[in-house]
């Protein structure tokens, strides 16, 4: 049973459900934009995490070499 409504001409019924075609495509694109975003943020924000990470790990691995051949401790005192 194909049921329209008496108040609304069959052209108004074809241009509300064009409307709402388009305003759901719009929504589309722009939840496509918004996760592409996301997925862009993400990936930077990972790579500044493994950045410091690693600059962590050079500076802990570096003292602690000069630690042991008893070179930082000199120039630690030499600077203070």
């Amino acid at each position: 049973m194909n049921f329209r409504p008496c108040f609304i001409s069959k052209n108004r019924e074809v241009t509300l459900r064009a409307t709402f075609n388009r305003a759901v495509d719009i929504l589309q694109t722009l939840v496509i934009a918004l996760g592409a975003g996301l997925t862009i943020w993400s990936a930077i924000n990972l790579l500044e995490a493994t950045a410091t990470t690693i600059r962590a790990q050079i500076h802990r691995v570096y003292y602690s070499a000069l630690d042991r051949l008893s070179i930082h401790s000199f120039f630690r005192m030499a600077y203070w």
